[in-house]
């Protein structure tokens, strides 16, 4: 995982080549796009900042589901570097388990509610065979 500096990207040089070098040795590389930096239009309320390490958690986790048994390293340059050493601190400190959980316990209810409605559950035993489950009439 690659994070960039103030006003980098994907686009930087640098970043470019951090991509290459991994890519040469085997290694999948991400990079993460702050909001509204690489020339990409900021569509969110909340703009990127060194103290929010919220993205760099989402980014981790979405890495680590799609990977699961994959080793996971992470480089920041320059301000990326300050927003991943908290990052670190912070899920080392345990912020990211308790905030997981916590939204958790804010998913279950929603999720027994809908099983309960009959939302949630399979229409059939056919997605198991690889078909598509049969539509509810």
């Amino acid at each position: 995982l690659f994070i960039h500096g103030i006003n980098g990207g994907s686009r930087e040089g640098y970043v470019k080549w951090a991509c290459v070098a991994a890519a040469s040795r085997g290694w999948r590389a991400v990079v993460l796009n702050m909001r509204g930096c690489n020339g990409l239009p900021l569509t969110s309320a909340r703009g990127y900042n060194a103290i929010n390490t919220a993205d760099v958690h989402i980014a981790v986790q979405s890495i680590h589901s799609r990977f699961p048994s994959a080793p996971l390293m992470a480089v920041g340059y320059s301000l990326g570097s300050v927003l991943l050493a908290k990052y670190l601190a912070e899920a080392d400190n345990g912020l990211y388990t308790r905030m997981d959980q916590q939204q958790q316990q804010h998913q279950a209810p929603d999720a027994a509610a809908a099983a309960a409605a009959g939302l949630g559950a399979p229409a059939a035993d056919s997605s198991s065979r690889g078909q598509a489950p049969a539509a509810a009439g």
